[in-house]
């Protein structure tokens, strides 16, 4: 049964968190948080001590990955099975009670094709039929020109909103344009902007609200004339929707490119080649791997809106 009483209850006390930070927009994307980076292939999962020591499972076996200094070395050539994809998920839940969930676990807050408005109702992308005319619209309220819709021709992503965990600002990425649009969720007026440098797909939000995970120059098959469709899947019991595990099966444009935002600062802390596999982070920063690289970064300095 949906608990209603835990949805409308975190409405209410939306305004009563820490604001989401609203940096101040920036021109060019800045990596000065890199700590250290490596390289390797076939990197299916992460698993991070904290900022201590992270263990890669590869193609080829295990590794760990020191994210002070960047060392990778092998500890095993035993190669892990890949698990089994979640089964899809014929009666997926509301999405309020995804958010319930989503708020009283602390877990990410993905990229969706809508989100829940903390003034009520709902958010979501409505697609313009013409160039340039797409909106974010409340239902029953105010309407945003995002001006970043792919043209009517064109396959779209639907994924293309996320609200921060404090559900004071949201997120808009609308493959394949390369921005990130950052928002107010009840005014809906735009306090950032910032380039990724190539089509971008938003993923999520970390826990924490300190990072924003996205992929870019990602294109869709040759082959494929409709659109994305979300697919539901059936969520192991306790387990985060948007956990790791779960992009292996996230049917999306195929990315060539990971970059990590310091939402503090409105910055790209990190910029990995190949698709998006783990992210782990801890009270100084955090450690994100794709298939072929990963990198540790430590929190930038925050900057706010003039």
């Amino acid at each position: 049964m949906l608990n209603w009483f835990a949805f409308f209850a975190w409405v209410g006390c939306v305004s009563q968190h820490t604001k989401a930070p609203t940096p101040a927009p920036q021109a060019e994307p800045d990596t000065s948080a890199l700590i250290a980076s490596a390289h390797t292939t076939g990197i299916a999962s992460i698993v991070c001590e904290q900022a201590v020591l992270c263990t890669l499972e590869t193609a080829t076996g295990q590794q760990t990955f020191d994210p002070k200094t960047g060392d990778l070395t092998v500890v095993s050539d035993q190669v892990t099975p890949p698990s089994e994809p979640w089964p899809p998920n014929p009666s997926p839940p509301t999405l309020e009670a995804l958010w319930n969930q989503q708020v009283n676990n602390q877990w990410r807050s993905p990229f969706r094709a809508q989100i829940p408005s903390p003034s009520g109702g709902r958010l979501r992308i409505q697609r313009g039929l013409t160039p340039g005319t797409s909106r974010v619209v409340r239902l029953g309220g105010s309407v945003l020109t995002a001006r970043q819709a792919p043209d009517p021709g064109h396959v779209a992503y639907p994924n293309a909103l996320a609200l921060h965990p404090t559900g004071a600002e949201v997120y808009l990425i609308v493959w394949p344009n390369p921005h990130v649009i950052a928002f107010n969720a009840r005014t809906l007026e735009t306090t950032w902007r910032i380039g990724l440098g190539g089509p971008a797909q938003g993923l999520f939000v970390s826990e924490d609200g300190r990072y924003l995970v996205a992929e870019i120059d990602g294109v869709a098959p040759e082959h494929q004339m409709l659109d994305y469709e979300p697919e539901p899947r059936l969520t192991p019991e306790a387990t985060d929707p948007s956990a790791d595990e779960s992009y292996r099966w996230l049917n999306r444009p195929n990315a060539s490119g990971t970059v990590l935002v310091d939402l503090g600062s409105g910055l790209v802390a990190a910029r990995l080649k190949g698709t998006f596999v783990g992210l782990s982070i801890h009270k100084k920063g955090a450690v994100i791997a794709t298939d072929s690289a990963v990198a540790s970064v430590e929190h930038m300095a925050t900057t706010s809106s003039p």
